[in-house]
This record gives structure tokens, C-alpha cells and sequence, in this order.
């Protein structure tokens, strides 16, 4: 793999991380609002075991087996996803509330915690593609 495609690895795989930290900040926002989650230390946890391999493989790309690269992105995978179904997990009854019904459509709080929400879902799908992208861009043989 030349140098240029190895570095456009490492700065998606950065990417990713600096994503989930940002969907984890504003989960974090979105739950302190309105409705607070009730599984938000598994969701920090989720994040920070994803943001910690993502950049992992950011620094010490060339010196890991693929193997070991490959499950590290595996691994980001199922931590970015699991924290973003306990995203939407909390926040289900919140937006069948504001959505749904007449009962918080009105409060501008609720309102604001959805939209945090709804960022940070999207924030996370995003890095998730970009991970994905990353475990089937590389083409080098071990």
C-alpha cells in the first residue's frame, strides 16, 4: 500500500474517533436536557472503548498484523453501534412525545434534546460508514 493510501486510512480512522467523541458529547448534552437515559455510563463506555481503538489504529497502523487491525475495527463497529441503539433505546418514548403526540411538542427543552439527539445518531451512523470504509480500503498483504 503507498504511502498516500495509508495515510487517508489513518485520517478516516481518525475521523471516526473524533465523531464518536463528538456524538457522545452531545448524547451526554441531549440526556442532561430533557429526559435523561437511563443507560448513559454503558453508552460512555461503548464510546470510549470505540474512540480508543479507532485511534489506536490511527497511530500504530504500520505496526499492527492485519488481523489484530481488522478486529480493532471490527471491534469500533460494534462499540459505535451498540452506543447509538442506547442512544435511540432512550430516547424513543422522547420523540413519540414530541412527534406523536400534543404532550411535549410545545417544550422547546424536549424539542432541543431531540434535535441533539437525532445530530448524534447521525453522527454515529457516519462514523460507523466511515470505519466500515476504512476495514475494506485496505489492500495490503500481510
Amino acid at each position: 500500500m503507498n504511502e498516500k493510501k495509508r495515510s487517508g486510512v489513518q485520517t478516516l480512522a481518525a475521523v471516526s474517533a473524533v465523531l464518536v467523541l463528538a456524538a457522545m458529547f452531545l448524547s451526554v448534552v441531549s440526556s442532561n436536557k430533557a429526559y435523561s437515559l437511563s443507560h448513559l455510563n454503558q453508552l460512555l463506555l461503548c464510546c470510549a472503548v470505540a474512540i480508543v481503538l479507532e485511534l489506536l489504529f490511527a497511530l500504530f497502523y504500520q505496526r499492527l498484523p492485519g488481523i489484530l487491525r481488522d478486529f480493532m475495527l471490527l471491534a469500533a463497529v460494534f462499540a459505535t453501534a451498540w452506543a447509538m441503539c442506547m442512544l435511540i433505546q432512550g430516547r424513543t418514548l422522547l420523540a413519540g412525545y414530541i412527534y406523536f403526540s400534543d404532550l411535549e411538542a410545545s417544550n422547546p427543552v424536549a424539542v432541543s434534546a431531540m434535535n441533539l439527539a437525532i445530530a448524534a445518531i447521525a453522527a454515529y451512523l457516519v462514523s460507523i460508514i466511515l470505519t466500515v470504509a476504512v476495514g475494506f480500503s485496505r489492500q495490503d498483504k500481510d
